[in-house]
């Protein structure tokens, strides 16, 4: 038996949001505007006709949308031909219905002058079926360009994912090497981090982690930075408490780290800060991670930074957007002599 179709694959958008049901409410009434100009001309342009249209459209289009949403659940468990086919016969009954309906009302209370018959019933559900049949296509042809996108986007972030900074690995190995003399529990301790960063780099790329375990690997890396640069480098966190719900992509926060230590502190004989702040604001969480900037290359590290960190910000921008869509983004820029990174995350209530 073929499995279901999964969340990434389903071939219904998501109908619950309402950017999706005004795109259809919209469409929808600038077909029914061209049918009826088709109808009555420019010169003798029947607005009744527009008005009763676009109210029997509006319905039809929310009811469907309602239905589609309400099925949605159940359908995630078919196979994708299913899907489609029940999705189809679904707004099919729905326009019958309301059809039905309208024709009853009309001829009951003699709204239109217009007499309405079967003949009117079976019109609405030929042009009905075609526009379905339309919709239908779009979503599936949508579905396989998000599809393909995801995989493409996928297979990017396994390469990033398997490709570990020769730098951090080298610097952390001499870290160990000078550590096992004088402090092997701190040696130790600097494997365990290690250890813990490897197996996150080796599980799967698509994986959601609550955004404490997130942060923990975040602690990890900077310890074993803290122990490298000693007191070169300092940590500020300002986290408060962190929703349970919260989740976030394996690895986002982790290079926003490591690029804060490699291009904000490192470069800098004295050293500095890396400031790691969250806000929570239902239903959103924010978080800011703040770092110095060398001061000799402060008029071009903007876009030094856009050069050198572009494909692993725009890695992370399309990780956010393919899992949370419009609900999440991150911007990056100098902000008084500090690169600050900020990004915006649903809270999971």
């Amino acid at each position: 038996m073929k499995p279901g179709p999964t969340p990434h694959n389903y071939v219904i958008p998501d109908l619950g949001r309402i950017e999706a049901v005004a795109t259809l409410v919209f469409l929808s009434l600038l077909t029914v505007f061209v049918l009826v100009i088709y109808k009555s001309g420019y010169t003798h342009f029947n607005w009744p006709l527009m008005a009763l249209a676009s109210l029997f459209v509006t319905w039809v289009v929310l009811c469907c949308a309602a239905a589609l949403q309400l099925l949605r659940r159940w359908m995630l468990t078919l196979p994708q031909n299913w899907v489609i086919r029940l999705s189809y016969f679904t707004m099919m009954l729905i326009l019958l219905s309301i059809s039905g309906i309208s024709d009853w009302l009309i001829q009951h209370w003699s709204i239109d002058p217009y007499q309405p018959s079967w003949s009117w019933a079976i019109e609405n559900q030929i042009i009905g079926a075609v526009i379905a049949a339309a919709v239908m296509r779009y979503f599936v042809l949508q579905n396989e360009l998000h599809r393909r996108k995801h995989a493409e986007l996928n297979a990017r972030i396994d390469a990033l994912q398997s490709r570990i900074r020769p730098h951090f690995l080298f610097n952390s190995m001499n870290t160990i090497a000078s550590l096992i003399p004088d402090d092997p529990k701190l040696a130790e301790q600097v494997v365990e981090d290690m250890s813990e960063l490897f197996r996150a780099n080796l599980m799967e790329s698509r994986q959601l982690v609550s955004l404490n375990e997130e942060f923990e690997l975040c602690r990890r890396y900077l310890d074993i930075e803290t122990i490298r640069l000693g007191t070169r480098l300092t940590v500020q966190w300002q986290l408060g408490l962190i929703p349970d719900n919260a989740k976030i992509p394996l690895l986002t926060l982790q290079p926003l780290f490591e690029n804060a230590v490699y291009h904000g502190i490192q470069p800098l004989v004295e050293g500095g800060t890396v400031q790691i702040q969250l806000h929570h604001k239902k239903p959103f969480i924010d978080i800011v991670i703040k770092n110095p900037l060398p001061g000799d290359q402060t008029p071009g590290l903007l876009k030094a930074h856009s050069t050198g960190h572009h494909m692993a910000l725009d890695n992370i921008r399309n990780r956010l957007d393919a899992v949370f869509g419009n609900n999440a983004f991150m911007t990056n820029g100098l902000e008084k002599q500090l690169y600050v990174v900020r990004l915006q995350i649903p809270d999971g209530s």
